[in-house]
C-alpha cells in the first residue's frame, strides 16, 4: 500500500473517532437541563364517589376531566429536597414556599431553581374550602422535568392534584295553619351561608318559594358549613315568621337531605258578638243594657309577639255600663298583671276601650280565644230606625311587623218607635188634642215607665196628644205593644185599646197611626123646648078626657 492511500486511511480514521467524541456532547447539549422553571398546580374538585382518572405528563391539558371544576382557596407548600429524594414527609430545616389556589384553581410557582419538590397542601390553613373529604396526599415533582418525548426539557411543569367535595342538600317543609293537603299557600324564603346567631352579615345563597304542592323548598349542592332559612313573604293573612331555620351541611351527613320545618300562623282575627256568643243583632230599650263579646284568636306563634291590643270605640249612642272582664280560653285574666286597661266611668257616652294582654299571658293558650265581656245601653240621643253598629279591632306587633285586624261582619243594636195621630171619627176628621194614653207590653199588665223601664200602670209614661192631634213613643226594642186610652177628649168617648208594633222602619212619617175616637151622645135637656110642646099636648088630651066623661055622664 502506497503511503498515499495510508496517509488517507489514518485521516479518516481519526475523524470517524473524532466524531465519536464530539457528537455525544452535542446532544448532550442540546437536552441540557434549564437551571430554573415554574410548577403550575391547577386545584380541582369532584363530587362523585369514584376520583376522575387524569393522565398527568406535566403538560397543560386543553380541558379539565369530566366531573371536575376548578377549587379556589386552597393553599400550597412547595419544599426544595434532594434530587434523589423519595420520601413525602415535611423536611424540618427547609422554608417553603407558599401560595394560595385563586378563582381558577391555579396556583403558579414561578422562578423555581431546577431540582425535586415536595408538594403539600395545606389543610390547616385558613380559608381552606369546607367539605372536603378527600385531600391531595404530598406528593413529588421535579422542575423542569423532562417533556414524554424525553428529548426536551418542560419549563413549566402543570399538576392537577383532586379533592373529593362534600355537596348536601336540604329540604324545608312549610307548614300552615288551616291547610292540611294540598293547594298550600306560598312563601319566601332567603337562604344564607353563615350563623344566624353570631351577628354577622352572612352571604345570601339565593331566594327560594315553597311549592304550593308539596309546601316544600328543595336546595342541592351545598357546601360543608352551617346554613339557615329566614321568611321574607309570607302568605296573605299568615304572620310572618322571621325566626331562622338553621340546618348544617357536615362531611358525614352530605348525602342525607336535611329536613327542617317551619309553621305560618294566622294573624289573629277578631270578631263581635251582642246579648250570646254567635249573636248578631239585638234590639232594646232606651237604658236597656246590653252585653257585648269581643273575640280575637290566639295565633300559635302569640310568643314571638311584641304587642297583642284589642280596642273597641263604641258609638256616641251607647252608654258603658259596668266593669269589663277578659278570659283567655276558660281562664279570667288578671287584670294589670296579664292585661292593662283603664275603665271609663260607667255612662260615659261613646269611650274607646283599649285592653292591652301581654302575649306572654297567652303562650299556654295557642289557638284558642281572649273573650272580652262587657255592657252598655243605648242612650237618650239615639236615632230611631238606625242600624246602631259597633266595631273592634285586635292589633299586633310580630318581630317587628305591626298587624291589624277588624271585625268583617259587624253586630248591630236597634231601637225604634211609632208615632200616632189622634182625631175625631166625625166628617172632618179633627185633630183632636188632651188624649192621654199608656203603653204597655201585649199580652202582660208590664206598662213603659218614664225611664224606659216596664213596671205598675199607677206609675207608668203619660203620653198626651198635642194640638195637632199628634204623639210619639220612642226608645222601644223591636216589638209588639199596647196603646191603653185612659182620657179621652172633651166630648168624645174612650176608645178601645190599640195594638202596635214597634220594628224597623215604624218610627217613619209614612207609618203614622190614626186613632180615632167617636164623639159622645147628645140628652135634651129637662124644662126646655122638647118638654113644654110634649106638656101642651098632654093638657090638651087631658081636657078631652074630662069633657067626653062629663058628657057621657050627663047622657047616663
Amino acid at each position: 500500500m502506497s503511503k498515499k492511500i495510508k496517509f488517507l486511511l489514518t485521516a479518516l480514521l481519526s475523524v470517524m473517532v473524532l466524531f465519536g467524541v464530539l457528537l455525544p456532547s452535542a446532544a448532550y447539549a442540546a437536552t441540557e437541563r434549564p437551571d430554573t422553571g415554574a410548577l403550575s398546580i391547577h386545584k380541582l374538585q369532584y363530587h362523585t364517589e369514584t376520583a376522575p382518572v387524569i393522565k398527568n405528563s406535566g403538560l397543560a391539558l386543553s380541558a379539565l376531566p369530566a366531573g371536575t371544576s376548578a377549587l379556589p382557596g386552597v393553599t400550597f407548600k412547595v419544599y426544595k429536597v434532594e434530587d434523589g429524594a423519595t420520601a413525602t414527609t415535611i423536611p424540618v430545616s427547609v422554608t417553603p414556599v407558599s401560595l394560595v389556589t385563586n378563582e381558577a384553581g391555579l396556583a403558579e410557582f414561578t422562578d423555581l431553581a431546577a431540582g425535586r419538590y415536595l408538594v403539600v397542601e395545606d389543610i390547616t390553613a385558613a380559608g381552606t374550602p369546607s367539605g372536603i373529604e378527600s385531600f391531595t396526599p404530598n406528593f413529588l415533582v421535579d422542575v423542569p422535568m423532562m417533556n414524554p418525548d424525553n428529548v426536551t426539557w418542560n419549563t413549566n411543569v402543570h399538576v392537577y392534584p383532586k379533592n373529593q367535595l362534600v355537596l348536601g342538600k336540604v329540604e324545608l317543609t312549610k307548614s300552615f295553619q288551616g291547610y292540611t293537603a294540598a293547594p298550600y299557600p306560598v312563601a319566601t324564603f332567603a337562604l344564607y351561608k353563615g350563623d344566624a346567631a353570631d351577628g354577622t352579615a352572612d352571604s345570601l345563597i339565593d331566594s327560594y318559594s315553597t311549592d304550593a304542592t308539596t309546601g316544600k323548598i328543595n336546595v342541592e349542592n351545598l357546601t360543608v358549613g352551617d346554613y339557615y332559612f329566614i321568611e321574607t313573604v309570607a302568605p296573605t293573612g299568615y304572620g310572618l315568621n322571621k325566626t331562622p331555620v338553621s340546618f348544617s351541611i357536615t362531611i358525614n351527613d352530605h348525602d342525607v337531605t336535611k329536613l327542617v320545618t317551619d309553621d305560618n300562623f294566622f294573624y289573629p282575627t277578631v270578631d263581635k258578638f251582642i246579648t250570646t256568643i254567635g249573636n248578631k243583632t239585638e234590639t232594646a230599650n232606651i237604658n236597656e243594657l246590653n252585653t257585648w263579646f269581643i273575640q280575637a284568636t290566639i295565633p300559635g306563634d302569640i310568643g314571638d309577639y311584641e304587642s297583642y291590643v284589642v280596642t273597641d270605640e263604641l258609638e256616641s249612642f251607647l252608654d258603658y255600663k259596668n266593669a269589663l272582664t277578659v278570659k283567655a280560653g276558660a281562664d279570667v285574666l288578671t287584670l294589670g298583671t296579664d292585661y292593662t286597661f283603664t275603665a271609663p266611668a260607667v255612662g260615659t257616652a261613646g269611650p274607646v276601650l283599649t285592653i292591652s294582654i301581654d302575649p306572654d299571658a297567652l303562650v299556654e293558650y295557642e289557638g284558642q280565644k281572649v273573650t272580652i265581656e262587657f255592657k252598655t245601653s243605648v242612650n237618650n240621643t239615639v236615632k230611631m230606625d238606625d242600624e246602631i253598629e259597633n266595631n273592634a279591632t285586635v292589633t299586633g306587633t310580630l318581630d317587628g311587623t305591626p298587624y291589624e285586624e277588624d271585625v268583617t261582619e259587624l253586630p248591630e243594636v236597634h231601637t225604634g218607635g211609632k208615632k200616632f195621630v189622634k182625631v175625631g171619627k166625625t166628617t172632618d176628621s179633627a185633630a183632636l188634642s188632651g188624649a192621654e194614653f199608656k203603653i204597655f207590653k201585649a199580652g202582660t199588665t208590664e206598662y213603659l215607665q218614664t225611664d224606659w223601664s216596664w213596671g205598675t200602670k199607677a206609675t207608668a209614661r203619660v203620653f198626651t196628644s198635642g194640638a195637632d192631634g199628634k204623639f210619639e213613643v220612642t226608645g222601644l226594642a223591636y216589638g209588639n205593644y199596647t196603646l191603653e186610652e185612659t182620657k179621652a177628649p172633651t166630648g168624645y168617648n174612650l176608645r178601645a185599646d190599640v195594638n202596635f208594633t214597634v220594628g224597623l222602619g215604624s218610627y217613619a212619617d209614612t207609618s203614622t197611626a190614626t186613632i180615632t175616637n167617636a164623639p159622645t151622645l147628645t140628652l135634651p135637656s129637662t124644662g126646655g123646648m122638647g118638654t113644654i110642646v110634649f106638656s101642651v099636648i098632654g093638657s090638651v088630651l087631658m081636657l078631652g078626657a074630662v069633657k067626653l066623661y062629663k058628657k057621657d055622664g050627663v047622657e047616663e
